[in-house]
């Protein structure tokens, strides 16, 4: 049997995926570091949160996105088998498909 997959809302600008495989009865819940260049990221943003008052995190420049998208991107060179990036330029199923794709790649799930 295929594990079953819910995309989730964390915090109110990214998503993570609940993971069931009815098999094993194993359930995990993953935030996905998602990339995109920044600034396709901050457009994804606002249009996401269009009309809403910007917060403390929102108000930062390009410049601090950029240096937390580098450390992610560090990290991710640096422990490749714990870490995997999706390309978050795609639609939310098509991200939802490609965070599946890599939990059986890595055989985290079956």
């Amino acid at each position: 049997m295929t594990a079953q997959t819910r995309l989730f809302l964390c915090l109110k600008d990214n998503y993570g995926v609940l993971v069931h495989d009815p098999a094993t009865g194993a359930t995990a819940a993953i935030d996905a570091p998602e990339d995109a260049p920044v600034e396709a990221a901050l457009a994804r943003a606002a249009a996401r949160n269009a009309g809403a008052a910007a917060d403390r995190f929102e108000r930062e420049r390009g410049e601090f996105f950029e240096r937390v998208r580098n450390v992610y991107l560090t990290r991710a060179a640096a422990e490749p088998n714990r870490i995997a990036l999706i390309d978050a330029t795609q639609s939310v199923d098509e991200v939802s498909a490609c965070i599946l794709a890599e939990l059986k790649a890595r055989s985290w799930i079956s």
